[in-house]
């Protein structure tokens, strides 16, 4: 009969732990856009690229988190309304609910801004930089467009910007995956 309890009770501590680690990846999963499998082929000296989507899990993002922080000195940090020029990589993800606390879809011109400018405290929800307007720019094609801040990218560095398939798509194609941006708030 005592074993018998000591079996479910392990049990139970069993399922729970799973359940919570189960809902935790699942609120910190973020599929990042943009990483690319490189095929040289010696012959042609032809350069193929293929998409490659990265799933980012907890503990990914808080070694990403990790390195962001230490590499946003190297880019350009500006507050809000300032005209400073911020630099990095624009990527594009799936939409859906944000940090700021509302639904948005793929068709809206809508971004998730890098953890170390989106600066979140306690409740997110009520970061004074949700709401806010940049322009975000494609040096290469020299395409822009203007997106209000709905989220936070936890894996993207300092002046990178994590785009909706619409906005990605109005400065270059979804294919590519990433892309230099320069970008300023409006």
């Amino acid at each position: 009969m005592k074993s018998l309890t000591v079996l479910l009770y392990t049990l139970a501590l069993v399922i729970l732990f799973v359940s919570t680690v189960s809902a935790a990846s699942f609120n910190k999963q973020r599929y990042v856009r943009g990483a690319k499998q490189v095929k040289v082929t010696s012959k042609a000296k032809k350069v193929t690229t293929k998409k490659a989507p990265v799933k980012a899990t907890a503990t990914s993002l808080k070694a990403t988190a990790t390195t962001a922080k230490s590499s946003a000195s190297a880019s350009a940090s500006s507050p809000a309304g300032s005209g400073s020029v911020n630099s990095g990589d624009g990527t594009w993800f799936d939409i859906g609910l944000g940090s700021c606390g509302q639904e948005n879809t793929d068709d809206e011109l809508v971004a998730a801004l890098n953890a170390p400018q989106m600066m979140n405290g306690d409740n997110p929800n009520n970061n004074p930089m949700c709401g806010k307007k940049i322009n975000v720019t494609n040096p290469a094609t020299n395409k822009s467009v203007t997106v209000k801040i709905v989220d936070t990218c936890p894996p993207c560095s300092s002046g990178s910007v994590d785009l909706s398939p619409a906005a990605f798509k109005s400065i270059s194609n979804l294919d590519i995956g990433r892309i230099k941006i320069n970008w300023v708030y409006v």
